[in-house]
């Protein structure tokens, strides 16, 4: 006797196959988004914020949002860039933050499938303070 079964979602699935009353059952998931080598979030000229993140593989990327906090919990969305698509090769980004939170900001990055699923990165801070005269208050 031989038989088969498949069930595949978006996030994985599930292959078994049966011979001769010997089951075997195979779980698998769906290849990560992205393969992240790093998000790094760094004081830049003139109180601005420097952002770079480079992937090394990237499996139906939508596009990527830098996300900036007052504090590690509490995120709001401000910049958002296209991703690569599908990618085996390693590629970098960047973006820049102009107008940083005075003291320390904290920066995650969120990327986005075709199919509306996300993942973040890590919390990166930065602080900026002292800033640039320009920016005191008179």
């Amino acid at each position: 006797m031989l038989s088969a079964t498949q069930f595949a979602g978006t996030s994985g699935g599930i292959i078994t196959a049966q011979v001769d009353h010997v089951s075997l059952t195979v779980y698998y998931s769906a290849p990560l988004p992205i393969e992240l080598l790093y998000f790094k979030a760094e004081k830049g000229t003139e109180g601005s914020v420097s952002l770079k993140w480079s992937t090394a593989t990237e499996t139906n990327n939508n596009y990527f949002v830098i996300e900036r906090g007052r504090n590690a919990i509490d995120f709001e969305s401000i910049i958002e860039r296209d991703g690569a698509g599908n990618s085996l090769q390693q590629i970098s980004y960047s973006a820049v933050d102009e107008d940083p939170y005075s003291g320390v900001s904290y920066y995650r990055l969120k990327q986005v499938d075709h199919n509306g699923s996300y993942s973040y990165s890590s919390v990166a801070p930065v602080n900026t303070w002292p800033r640039p005269s320009s920016h005191l208050p008179d």
